[in-house]
């Protein structure tokens, strides 16, 4: 019963969609805009109601349903298969539809500051978004279709790899990063079509693209962290296809929020704004496709058939390119000249800006390549890390020489912490000297150890010297400057070996004697496997660390998975891997020690804190902003 009453929520959600759509026509020719919250709300209740019915469905063990049946077992803890909900396309795409009625409906009730009728248009398009969305998940991807009245009495059981806690936490919130900007989009959409030059419009976006961004930093974040400690090769970042897409709307949402200060403080780059808007979600969208076409192999892509994506493709088409048309023939109205110096703040966000776009650019060009040479019959093309380090890395530099300037220049002219600089340059290059000459380094490596340093000391100059206002954008900044110093650190420095070992032998690894003392079995609910336990002490034999990475073998389907264990130290990892049996009580494992991955995480959670504490400070009064 479950599954039919979802499937009519999502009907029914469908419709009132359609409603919202037919409103903006009305509202064209001065239609009431006091019938618009109704139908939001109402589309948003059964979009919950349908969203909680599939939740349930695999709570209770509805193997009918053919998603559930495919995607979770009876052995799945309780909160995985919850959580199973969004770990297929299906459920995912229904995940995705809801967020974006649940931003339309935040959007709706918290924009105070935002008149009703920019609310209810900003709504509408959300809601025509949704009702492209909502065709194609019922006619190609209904996560609520039976097999009756013959069906299995239990599941293929969910991927091993998402049997982790961070199948929990990570989708939801990338997918409210994704997602969030649509909110974004559809104002852009309203302000072409309704253009008014008059309107606060960067200051009312400002705190939405905030919060979308925040939310995509911290996505992605959890997903290094969850293939740091899922995955087994000891890395949070490999220039994956999927991560990779998730990296491109982030970088287009950073130069829309540096665009919309400008827009709000000085009333120039509109243009420019409307059109980041616009091209920050059509890249979440394209993110979409691209994980669902099957076309990406990535372990996190949903690998389905490419017919569907065919049709996402499609709407993809639709989509972008009546946005981008509506842009080309009506941001002629949004144009503006607003004179400023080179050297000035204006400048260096620009700059930043279009380096931001280069490098989604080359990401794209990256993702792309090998699918268009799959394509014309050219065979199969990979385009692996170093493709990303000639073309991607290099850009890094004049970036993070903006990122430093843009805090310490003025509107309209400059007034540059020259002296303050250029001491810090020489602290972090005599830094970066000691350092590389104890570590294995290559150029790139050492110009983001020298970079990153000076980006750090000069943020720390200015959190001191400068107005608490600029406080939220300093500690991001800082925060991107050591994610750069702990990823550089960590390439130069981490140490890998594979060895073969017996219970009651060991090895050295850097200072370090990892001793394998014995094997102990696993028992869990929906797996078996093996547990080796494994002691690390330093040679002098005064600190002890004890790591269990495992060896599991899933009930339902037989999969093998390999578990790695990590002690997170202070300043480094001990991460160790179990592999194969090789006969004669030896096993294979994988020894990594890996330094800095601490500062990694706490980088990527000052970013985050940096626009959470934007969001939370007090805004200057409409008529006070200062255009000095």
């Amino acid at each position: 019963m479950l599954p039919e009453v979802g499937l009519l929520a999502i009907i029914m959600a469908l419709i009132l969609a359609l409603f919202q759509g037919g409103w903006l026509l009305t509202s064209s020719r001065g239609g009431s805009s006091l019938n618009l919250p109704y139908l939001a709300v109402g589309h948003w209740l059964f979009l919950a109601m349908g969203f909680v019915a599939l939740m349930l469905s695999f709570l209770f063990n509805d193997f009918s349903v053919n998603y559930i049946a495919e995607n979770s077992n009876r052995y799945l803890p309780w909160y995985y298969r919850l959580a199973a909900t969004w770990g297929g396309h299906d459920g995912s795409m229904l995940l995705w539809i809801f967020m974006l009625g649940t931003w339309g409906m935040a959007f709706l009730t918290f924009a105070k500051s935002v008149p009703l009728i920019w609310r209810c248009r900003t709504v509408a398009i959300l809601a025509l978004v949704n009702v492209c969305m909502l065709f194609f998940m019922l006619f190609t991807s209904n996560p609520f279709q039976r097999s009756l009245p013959l069906f299995p009495s239990n599941g293929m059981d969910l991927n091993p790899l998402l049997q982790d806690p961070g199948l929990v936490i990570h989708p939801p919130i990338l997918y409210a990063g994704y997602v969030g900007s649509g909110v974004a989009f559809a104002m852009a959409i309203a302000l072409l079509l309704y253009p008014d030059k008059g309107l606060p419009w960067a200051r009312w976006l400002r705190p939405w693209v905030t919060s979308a961004w925040c939310f995509l930093t911290l996505g992605i974040l959890l997903g290094s962290w969850w293939a740091y400690h899922v995955l087994g090769w000891g890395g949070y970042w490999f220039w994956d296809p999927v991560e990779n897409v998730s990296l491109l709307p982030w970088l287009a949402a950073t130069a829309l929020l540096h665009c919309l200060i400008v827009c709000d403080k000085r009333q120039t780059f509109y243009s420019f704004g409307l059109f980041l808007a616009l091209v920050t979600f059509l890249l979440s969208l394209l993110g979409t496709f691209l994980v669902r076409s099957g076309m990406l192999v990535s372990v996190h892509a949903f690998a389905n058939d490419p017919k569907r994506g065919a049709v996402l493709l499609a709407l993809l088409g639709v989509v972008s390119g009546i946005a981008l048309l509506i842009y080309s023939i009506r941001g002629i109205h949004w144009q503006s000249h607003s004179p400023f110096a080179f050297l000035s703040r204006e400048t260096a966000l620009l700059a930043n800006n279009i380096l931001l776009l280069l490098g989604s650019l080359v990401l794209l060009v990256g993702i792309l390549y090998p699918m268009i040479m799959m394509i014309i019959g050219h065979g199969e093309v990979t385009v692996g890390p170093a493709y990303y380090n000639q073309v991607f890395l290099p850009l890094l530099a004049p970036f993070l020489l903006f990122m430093l300037l843009a805090p310490s220049l003025s509107w309209k002219n400059a007034q540059l912490i020259w002296k303050s600089a250029s001491l810090y340059f020489l602290i972090a290059a005599g830094l970066t000297f000691f350092i590389s000459r104890h570590n294995n380094s290559d150029v790139l490596t050492i110009m983001g150890v020298l970079l990153s340093l000076w980006l750090l000391f000069c943020v720390l100059h200015l959190l001191v010297k400068t107005h608490t206002r600029q406080l939220p954008m300093l500690i991001s900044h800082m925060g991107i400057a050591v994610v750069i110093f702990s990823v550089a650190f960590n390439s130069m420095s981490s140490i890998e070996k594979d060895v073969a070992l017996k219970p009651g032998e060991n090895v050295v690894v850097g200072q370090y004697h990892f001793t394998f003392e014995k094997l102990v079995p696993v028992d869990a609910s929906n797996y078996r496997g093996m547990k080796a336990q494994i002691k690390v002490t330093e040679n002098k034999g005064a600190k002890i660390w004890r790591l269990e990475p495992q060896v599991q073998r899933f009930i339902a389907n037989g999969m093998l998975k390999s578990e790695p264990s990590i002690n997170d130290n202070l300043w480094q990892d001990f991460y160790v891997t179990l592999g194969e049996n090789l006969g004669n009580d030896a096993w294979s494992m994988r020894i990594y020690i890996k330094p800095m991955m601490n500062g990694l995480w706490l980088g990527g959670l000052l970013v985050a804190l940096g626009g959470l504490l934007a969001l939370f400070r007090r805004r200057e009064p409409e008529l006070q902003r200062s255009t000095s």
